[in-house]
């Protein structure tokens, strides 16, 4: 490297490094420092490690705040929207659905794969005092429907409707298998497309990180057909009073700050071409 190009190197790292103090100096009322002084600060001064990273509190803060004030990306149902919830654990989200939707509840189905009996033994009084608050607004409930086979599995009168929304929050096989969970989101989407009406959505919750993002939910989607590309938005527990997350076996390990990355994949529901329900999946997980 010749002596110009030394040159300008020294002077876009001075450059670069002035900007870094100015951009900190814009949060914190810090005395002036010469660029020369900052590689050698320790943690007992102005800049501590964070700092020199963009950890600024008040830069955290910040972002934390603008993501909780982004309505628009949240994830949230209308009063008036038809929806078919499955695999509703203890019966907790559709109970806060039915508060969110300023407690009308008669356009609400809510379903759980255990049977009353299974349901009772493992969620106890309080599965039945959600299922009380669904009830008492107006809303159904049904036991024993299995996810991948609603129109098999829903009561007889339930199974012929159409609704604006089928909704499955953290689906799980209760197997640490990524192919076994493919599978499951695969047969979810084929079963759940012939109960909804077209321009309806599919929406299904799961946190965007390993291993569940291993489970590639939109090449399952498209493998299903008829469905549009996903839609993310961001899941706030807040907004259904009441509900927490039940894992598969009630005393699995509890899921470590379950609250963060959870992201609810939207797909409307197209009548372009035919409803797919007899394939091999096993090809595509």
């Amino acid at each position: 490297m010749g002596a110009r190009e030394r040159a300008n190197a020294k002077k876009k790292k001075k450059q670069i490094a002035k900007k870094q103090i100015l951009k900190v100096r814009k949060h914190e009322k810090l005395p002036a420092q010469s660029i020369g002084q900052l590689p050698i600060l320790d943690k007992d001064e102005h800049f501590s490690k964070s700092r020199r990273r963009g950890d600024c509190p008040d830069v955290v803060a910040a972002q934390k705040k603008k993501l909780s004030n982004n309505e628009d990306n949240v994830c949230t149902y209308g009063a008036n929207q038809k929806i078919l919830v499955v695999g509703d654990g203890d019966f907790g989200f559709s109970a806060g659905l039915v508060s969110h939707c300023k407690g009308k509840g008669s356009n609400i189905v809510a379903t759980s794969y255990d049977k009353a009996k299974e349901l009772t033994e493992k969620y106890g009084e309080r599965a039945t005092r959600h299922i009380q608050a669904i009830e008492s607004k107006g809303g159904a409930v049904a036991h024993g429907v299995d996810a991948t086979e609603l129109k098999q599995t829903l009561p007889k009168k339930l199974s012929q409707k159409k609704f604006d929304c089928v909704v499955f929050n953290f689906p799980h096989t209760g197997k640490q298998r990524v192919h076994l969970n493919r599978k499951l989101l695969l047969d979810f989407f084929i079963s759940a497309k012939q109960m909804v009406q077209p321009g309806g959505e599919i929406r299904c919750t799961l946190k965007n990180k390993p291993p569940y993002s291993g489970w590639e939910i939109r090449k399952q989607a498209d493998v299903a057909g008829n469905l549009g590309p996903a839609v993310e938005k961001r899941f706030d527990f807040s907004l259904f009073k009441g509900y927490r997350h039940m894992t598969t076996e009630p005393d699995a390990k509890k899921f470590d700050a379950f609250e963060k990355h959870c992201v609810t994949y939207c797909f409307v529901v197209s009548n372009n071409e035919p409803i797919i329900s007899d394939i091999d999946v096993s090809l595509f997980v």
